[in-house]
């Protein structure tokens, strides 16, 4: 028996406390700021992505109607995962005109700034898509599937509401969305504002549904993301097991591969994309990739440049290899971008404060925008059909009514590196209370759930590492002093700061053309790395050999006592992380903030 329910709101009263939601109701106004979680993400999870800045104004005074910047929250638990037809109608009230935003599930915007008149009501037909999901900073698959709808206006309120799930005849094709944060459904903070609230573009693509046209978005992107970790964190398994034939799999990674050597762009990246695309087709799936978004260009001697175009180069590649439609975001946004700084405009409209490449709700919008022009461009097929063939979204992103980010306050709640750790691979090896404390200092990426402790650390990827706990900022542009490293690799940044800072023993680099990147670091390297970076005098570091740096690791209880014998040997990556905790610890670093250009991932 297909499963239906209404929920009515009396129009003509206000709302009240029996509109609360409760388990045992299993519908009703959520009250962001008392909701279950551990973490600010979790309990966003529970409150349709949302979470509640200090100071906003309490769920009653919210209900009134006077705040044209809060959220109304409404939940209705589903019996199952699924595809469900949604009937929403909303009134203006009387005597007011009213401007609102309508969002479904995790902030995926159905409507945007959408005006109704005095006494008028407004209805919308959607679809939605519930299945399970992994939360960020959590191993832990969330189970339970509701629908959340969040309104955001003044004067203006959820009279109706009624939930259909759909017959298998009904086939609504769902867009699927894997990748990482810069698409991912991101939480934000009421009261709201587009451009202080992160967003990924996918989470605001079905606001470009095209009129009569059905689907639902279902939106597995995560923070942190590379094409190896979506398949092994979990988030492939929840695609493969729900999606049906004629679904549509977006794919657009490369922000996080591009951190990883053995993920380059004509490599491991480049492989993963075809497995992806294979398994999509192998499933009566169709698969679109899209190029990763450029993140604001950086600029040298040679013009403005992006570190992604490699990655983006290798998914055009792929896909004309594989006859797949391909949507070149990377070229456009890099466009966009490079016009606006030539023109001496500034980017910070599109993105979060401080940040460089992920975007706000403004910027999102803009993209999303975008990538619904060139899917009607190209035809792509069964894409351009769902969507409106009318813009949308401005392109350049409107301020805020003027208010400083210095005015805004943030939630308030544990930390990204205050959880407990969600690796699931390092229970039970002797350095476990010494990667608590790496997540604890900021070593270590919270998003993931695999630390492969046990694997060799590659010499250009502990750069990054070191330089987190010595709170040191890479250096570019790169002066190609190893040909081994790219220009506009993600490590060259590092390996350039490294060697403007004496902290390359050259005894390490035999041929002095090649860093060797990719090679094991062993313990007397990592040593060296260690003591010529807690060394402050950097002429000092010069004089510091191989041998001296590994006693004096020793010595000072950096490293082990076991390893004073193994000079030559493979680090594990646990073990240098453990080394990096102690080095944090003597110098005393924990306490500062962490140096830019590290891209941290803005998950609460």
């Amino acid at each position: 028996m297909i499963w239906e329910k209404n929920y009515h709101f009396d129009v003509e009263a206000p709302y009240c406390a029996s509109h609360s939601y409760t388990a045992e109701r299993g519908y009703g106004l959520v009250d962001p700021a008392h909701v279950p979680g551990a973490t600010l993400a979790e309990q966003a999870l529970h409150a349709g992505a949302w979470n509640v800045r200090p100071g906003a104004p309490a769920l009653a005074e919210i209900l009134s109607g006077q705040h044209d910047r809060c959220v109304v929250v409404f939940r209705a638990d589903l019996p199952k995962p699924g595809r469900y037809e949604v009937r929403v109608r909303l009134a203006a009230a009387e005597g007011a005109a009213a401007c609102f935003r309508l969002y479904s599930g995790r902030r995926n915007l159905l409507e945007t700034d959408r005006r109704l008149e005095s006494g008028e009501v407004w209805e919308r037909v959607f679809y939605y898509s519930a299945a399970p999901y992994i939360p960020a900073l959590s191993s832990k698959r969330w189970e339970e599937t509701p629908l959340f709808v969040s309104l955001i206006g003044q004067s203006v309120r959820l009279v109706e509401m009624t939930v259909r799930e759909l017959t298998p005849e009904e086939h609504i094709p769902v867009i699927w969305v894997a990748g990482d944060s810069t698409l991912t459904d991101q939480n934000a903070a009421y009261p709201w504002y587009a451009s202080y609230s992160c967003a990924g573009w996918a989470q605001l693509l079905q606001v470009m549904a095209a009129g009569g046209a059905g689907f639902a978005l279902n939106n597995q992107a995560h923070s942190g993301m590379t094409t190896n970790c979506f398949r092994d964190d979990g988030h492939w398994d929840i695609v493969r097991e729900y999606a049906r034939p004629g679904d549509v799999l977006l794919i657009q990674f490369g922000h996080n591969d591009q951190k990883r050597r053995n993920l380059s762009a004509f490599g491991g990246y480049r492989n993963n994309l075809r497995m992806y695309a294979e398994r999509a087709k192998s499933m009566g799936l169709f698969p679109v990739f899209v190029t990763p978004i450029s993140r604001v260009p950086m600029q040298d001697e040679r013009g403005f440049h992006s570190l992604l175009s490699e990655y983006a180069l290798a998914v055009r590649h792929t896909a004309a290899e594989l006859g797949i439609p391909c949507v070149d975001l990377h070229g456009m946004t890099f466009d966009l971008l490079s016009e606006r700084l030539r023109q001496g405009k500034s980017c910070a409209d599109f993105y979060m404060p401080g940040d460089i490449t992920h975007t706000n709700e403004a910027g999102a919008l803009c993209i999303a925008e975008l990538f619904r022009r060139e899917v009607i461009r190209q035809q792509i097929r069964p894409l351009d059909m769902l969507f409106a063939h009318e813009q949308v979204a401005c392109i350049v992103p409107v301020a805020d009514d003027g208010i400083q980010w210095t005015e805004l306050k943030e939630p308030v709640g544990p930390g990204m590196f205050d959880i407990d750790p969600p690796y699931v691979d390092i229970e039970g090896i002797p350095e476990y209370d010494d990667m608590v404390l790496a997540l604890r200092y900021g070593l270590l990426d919270p998003c993931v759930l695999h630390l492969h402790p046990l694997d060799t650390m590659p010499r250009s990827q502990s750069l990054m590492v070191l330089f987190k706990a010595l709170r040191l900022s890479g250096v570019r542009p790169y002066r190609e002093q190893f040909c081994d490293v790219g220009s506009y690799e993600w490590d060259a940044g590092f390996v350039q700061g490294a060697a403007e800072a004496h902290l390359i023993d050259p005894a390490t680099t035999p041929d002095p053309e090649r860093f060797r990147p990719d090679d094991a670091l062993t313990v007397e390297e990592m040593a060296s790395f260690l003591i010529r970076g807690m060394t402050e005098d950097r002429d000092a570091r010069d004089a510091l050999t191989l041998g001296t740096c590994l006693q004096q690791a020793v010595d000072q209880k950096l490293l082990p006592e076991r390893l004073r014998s193994t000079p030559d040997e493979p680090v594990s990556r646990a073990v240098f992380y453990q080394a990096m905790v102690r080095a944090v610890e003597w110098l005393g670093t924990q306490e500062k903030e962490m140096p830019e250009g590290m891209e941290l991932h803005p998950v609460r």
